[in-house]
């Protein structure tokens, strides 16, 4: 965690751009131009941060698969092995991951190698699934996130396997159905995905969860896929249980647990959870669709859904 030394196990982007300058002039032209093709290398496989400050690095296990193999965007990393003792401590800490991407700590928690008081998080960061995004000097304290969208794409599909009927959304016509309803602005067929995906589910686990469990759910579905979704959205009037962004559309999503729909679009507007997107319409760019959804604790899934203009 020493800056000086920070980036010694990673690439840099000065690495990478000095000593792969052939292949990526090579996989630019797949990707438009170097510039776009850059960001998306960036976005995708960089992000990993072991201090306080300094360089973020790649992955070079990740980089370097990908110009093995013709450039393509797949999550590499995740191919060498998931550690089998994740899924131990994530069954006795389940709750711990719905909010992952925005935890904080102390720095004691990165040095906890007692497997008697470890917790998730530390285990997490250590095993490469989290890694440092800020540090709070008057707090002394880091906020971890997921380092790009290579590892939030391959750990929402390694949870899936205990939070979501995997197999139902691994199902090639079920991937282009839910992309091309969320693209479409087909809430009816969204929600029909949804409820494939929550059935057979261990509910077992969620029954500590309770209502947040469901923004994660739908979060983790979407994530596995590439797609961004962020949950908890802070606003100046409380949080956003989930927020979508995909071609000209942004679904305001509050989700209830044995509640009204009407009560979660209700609250969408009396908390303006929509409005912090409303530049992002002007011209009709963009369309926002308010989305209220409720659970069902006896059913255990979607029971009814409504929209608001």
């Amino acid at each position: 965690m020493n800056p000086e030394f920070c980036s010694l196990c990673g690439i840099t982007q000065e690495e990478l751009e000095k000593n792969f300058d052939v292949e990526i002039a090579f996989f630019a032209k797949k990707y438009g131009n170097k510039a776009a093709y850059l960001a998306r290398l960036k976005s995708y496989y960089n992000g990993y941060l072991f201090a306080k400050e300094g360089n973020s690095v790649y992955n070079p296990t990740s980089i370097i698969k990908h110009f093995l193999n013709q450039g393509d965007f797949n999550p590499f990393w995740i191919d060498t092995g998931t550690p089998s003792f994740l899924v131990n401590y994530i069954k006795e800490q389940p709750e711990k991951i719905l909010d992952i991407d925005s935890i904080e700590v102390f720095p004691e928690a990165f040095a906890k190698y007692n497997k008697e008081k470890w917790t998730i998080i530390p285990l997490l960061y250590q095993s490469g699934y989290l890694t440092i995004a800020s540090y709070n000097q008057s707090t002394n304290s880091y906020k971890l996130k997921y380092p790009n969208g290579e590892v939030k794409t391959s750990f929402a599909e390694f949870l899936s396997g205990y939070f979501g009927n995997k197999d139902t959304i691994e199902n090639g016509s079920a991937k282009l159905n839910l992309t091309a309803a969320l693209k479409n602005g087909n809430v009816k067929n969204f929600i029909k995905i949804l409820e494939s995906y929550l059935q057979g589910v261990d509910y077992s686990l969620i029954a500590r969860i309770k209502e947040h469990y469901f923004s994660f759910a739908v979060s983790n579905v979407l994530r596995m896929l590439g797609y961004n979704c962020n949950t908890e959205v802070r606003t100046a009037t409380g949080s956003v249980d989930c927020v979508i962004e995909i071609g000209k559309y942004i679904y305001v999503m509050e989700f209830k647990l044995d509640k009204s729909v009407a009560s979660a679009l209700k609250q969408i507007d009396s908390k303006g959870y929509a409005i912090p997107y409303r530049h992002l319409c002007n011209g009709n760019r963009k369309k926002i669709i308010k989305l209220g959804v409720k659970f069902s604790s006896e059913k255990k899934n979607i029971v009814d859904w409504g929209i608001q203009p």
